[in-house]
C-alpha cells in the first residue's frame, strides 16, 4: 500500500485502484534509458495498447529521484511528461520510502499490480536494454495483461531490470 502526491497535488492511494490493474514505473527523466522509452514511443505506444484492453489499467510513474532538491524533481519531471504530450501522473517518492518497499532498482523499473492489488510482476519494461527497437519492442508489461485476461499464470513475473540506478 502506498499513497503518494502527483505532480498536480492530486494524492493517490493504491487501495483507490482495487478492481483495476496498476502499472508503476519507476521514473526519472533525466536517465537516458527512461528519456529512450519515452521519447522513442515506447511508453506512449505502451499507454495506448493499455487503454484498449479490457481490463481497466492505470498507469502511474515514481519518480523516487534525491539527488536534486525536490521542487527541482517535480518541475523537470513534470515538464518532461507534458513535453511529450502524455497524461500521466508522477507521483513523487522523495524520500524513496515506497521504492524502497518495491525493491525499486532501476529506471525504469515496471510493477503490475493485479486487480486484487497483488504485485503480479517486477522488471524490465522490455528486452531492449539498448533501445534499438524503439516503439516496435515487445514489452513485459503488455505480456503480462495479456496473460492476466486470458486466465493465465503470469511467467515469467520478474525478469532482471535495466536502466539506470534509482537515485
Amino acid at each position: 500500500a502506498f499513497e503518494l502526491v502527483d505532480q498536480f497535488g492530486k494524492t493517490h492511494k493504491l487501495e483507490s485502484y482495487i478492481g483495476k490493474v496498476v502499472v508503476l514505473e519507476w521514473f526519472n527523466e533525466g536517465c537516458p534509458y527512461c528519456k529512450g522509452v519515452w521519447e522513442q514511443g515506447l511508453v506512449p505506444k505502451l499507454m495506448a495498447e493499455l487503454n484498449e484492453k479490457e481490463t481497466e489499467v492505470v498507469y502511474l510513474t515514481v519518480n523516487s529521484t534525491a539527488n536534486r532538491p525536490e521542487e527541482d524533481v517535480l518541475k523537470s519531471g513534470a515538464e518532461f511528461i507534458e513535453e511529450l504530450e502524455l497524461e500521466t501522473p508522477m507521483l513523487v517518492d522523495y524520500d524513496g520510502a515506497v521504492g524502497r518497499t518495491y525493491g525499486a532498482r532501476t529506471t525504469p523499473h515496471m510493477f503490475v499490480i493485479d486487480t486484487e492489488g497483488v504485485l503480479i510482476y517486477s522488471g524490465a519494461i522490455s528486452d531492449d536494454h539498448r533501445l534499438k527497437e524503439g516503439d516496435k519492442a515487445e514489452t513485459h508489461v503488455l505480456r503480462v495483461i495479456y496473460q492476466l485476461e486470458a486466465g493465465e499464470e503470469v511467467t515469467p513475473n520478474f525478469v532482471a531490470p535495466w536502466g539506470c540506478s534509482v537515485k
